[in-house]
């Protein structure tokens, strides 16, 4: 007996040793396993760690829904038996499902007979609370409670005299007290019941008893008396009503982007929809309708409301001054329309130029830019024409301020006048060109005879002696423009008095004076 004894404590030995080298801290616990575990978890039965942690008990029900995430779910989404059911949210799972109770042990202490379904996602009202048949008539043995259907033909598929053609949602008709009893309300619909349709068959809009998807559009029904031909998308009752088909009732001003004002909210409907044909209606601009009675010809665009209003045809409101860029003056007051709008405002608006109508009448050739109403204004081209010539480049002063333009500007292309004296006094200069034609270097526009000129300080040759009396053309004999230049060396104007045939070169007032050519230098 001892020996016996000796040989259990080797072998119990020997086991801890074997499962320590694993998991050593369950080396004691498997040694003194409580039994077998049940043949859901018999794969874990060599590993404890599955399902307790060493010394700690608190996080077994963790290791628990690790497994079992889909109670996990429920206790945090408050649904199911687990997370409905008071005194099961709160307990640990060992206090109901307990294990090492061998292969063939059940873990899950559950009676039928006293289990309240009122904890569970699907309470049993009615007839479902008095069925005979008892669990197994909604939940089938080879599946889980909570994979049971909860839709009405999970279960009565096989009653449905419908053939699935209402949908799934048995409970909008039936009760559960009494299957064969039925209640319909058509206003929980997208339809809702008014007027004859309250009293209308329902197989006279549900042909062949065809409920689901049903069609809500009225020509789905009533094609046949449509009298305008509107087509099956047509929405009949912005018009009619379910109460009287004839009675039409229809706001013109919210339902549409016309509003019916003054005159057009007299006329019938025929007067713009010609045969009630609405589904073409005419655009809502006025040619769409009046595009006869429009007298421009379409020259003036399309927005007949700028100038006429809907009160009468003949009122013309339209101010061109207040309402447009362009103030309409003196005879611009009594111009035709069509004579500046030669397109259509809406593709094309004149210029507000003054040459964008009057190019052709500009005498000028287009020299003066196109401002032309700096110097004209609307009352006539020729009236009261105002020009200051001093914002040009040759200022008017002295006698130039009342020579007639005329004068000066033999054509109306006035940019093409010469600002040189010569080009207008050439017949009237003494000199005959010999001084160049910058005339201002002596005269002055006050008068001819008013001149001044110093010959010492304006040129580089002082007039000393007897050239102070000599007249300019003495020296000056040759035509030149521009800048004026002569040689001042003496023998330019008097190599013929040279009596020494430049033997001594040509600078003679080496030893002669400007006084005269025989009066010597002394001491040279």
């Amino acid at each position: 007996m001892r020996q016996l004894i000796y040989l259990t404590l080797i072998l119990a030995a020997a086991a801890v040793l074997w499962l320590s080298r694993s998991s050593p801290h369950f080396a004691i616990g498997a040694a003194v396993t409580p039994g077998p575990l049940t043949r859901a978890h018999a794969q874990y039965e060599r590993d404890c760690s599955q399902c307790h942690s060493p010394f700690n008990e608190e996080v077994q029900n963790d290791l628990c829904v690790l497994c079992h995430d889909k109670v996990k779910e429920d206790l945090e989404k408050r649904r199911g038996f687990h997370g409905r059911c008071p005194s099961v949210m709160n307990k640990t799972c060992k206090s109901c499902h307990t294990e090492h109770v061998g292969r063939d042990g059940s873990i899950v202490s559950f009676d039928e007979r006293t289990f309240d379904h009122e904890f569970t996602d699907f309470r049993l009202t009615g007839a479902h609370a008095r069925a005979s048949a008892g669990c197994e008539a909604c939940h089938a043995k080879d599946k889980k409670f909570r994979d049971s259907p909860t839709d009405c033909l999970g279960c009565h598929s096989d009653d449905d005299k419908h053939q699935s053609r209402l949908g799934a949602d048995c409970a909008t008709c039936h009760t559960e007290t009494v299957w064969d009893e039925t209640s319909f309300d058509h206003d929980t619909t997208c339809f809702s019941l008014k007027g004859g349709h309250r009293e209308a068959a329902c197989d006279s809009c549900h042909l062949n008893k065809v409920y689901l998807n049903a069609s809500s559009q009225c020509n789905s029904c009533h094609l046949m008396n449509d009298v305008h031909d509107s087509g099956s998308q047509e929405k009949c009752d912005r018009c009619h009503s379910s109460e009287n088909w004839q009675d039409a009732v229809f706001d013109h001003d919210r339902e549409t982007q016309f509003v019916l004002e003054n005159r057009h909210a007299e006329l019938g409907c025929d007067a713009c929809h010609p045969g009630f044909t609405f589904r073409k209606s005419p655009g809502v601009q006025c040619v769409d309708c009046h595009g006869a009675d429009d007298i421009h010809k379409g020259k003036v665009g399309s927005l007949c409301d700028d100038c006429h209003p809907s009160v009468k045809w003949n009122q013309v409101s339209f101010d061109h001054n207040k309402d447009t860029q362009f103030n309409l003056s003196g005879r611009h007051v009594n111009v035709p329309c069509t004579d500046c709008h030669k397109e259509s405002p809406l593709q094309r608006r004149p210029a507000a130029m003054c040459h964008n109508c009057h190019q052709a009448d500009d005498v000028h050739k287009g020299q003066l830019d196109s401002a032309c109403d700096s110097c004209h204004n609307t009352n006539g081209w020729k009236e009261q024409v105002a020009f200051d010539h001093d914002l040009t480049r040759f200022p008017l002063i002295g006698l130039h301020a009342v020579v007639a333009c005329g004068e000066c500007h033999l054509s109306s292309t006035f940019k093409q006048a010469d600002v040189t004296c010569a080009s207008c006094h050439k017949s009237e200069d003494y000199h005959k060109g010999t001084l160049g034609s910058e005339c201002a270097g002596c005269h002055n526009p006050n008068g001819w005879r008013l001149w001044q000129f110093d010959h010492g300080v304006q040129t580089d040759f002082k007039l000393e002696g007897a050239h102070a009396r000599l007249e300019c053309r003495a020296c000056h004999v040759s035509q030149t423009k521009g800048n004026i230049w002569l040689s001042p060396a003496c023998s330019s104007c008097h190599l013929e008095d040279d009596v020494h045939s430049r033997r001594f070169g040509k600078q003679c007032n080496r030893c002669h004076t400007a006084e005269s050519f025989r009066r010597i230098k002394m001491g040279n």
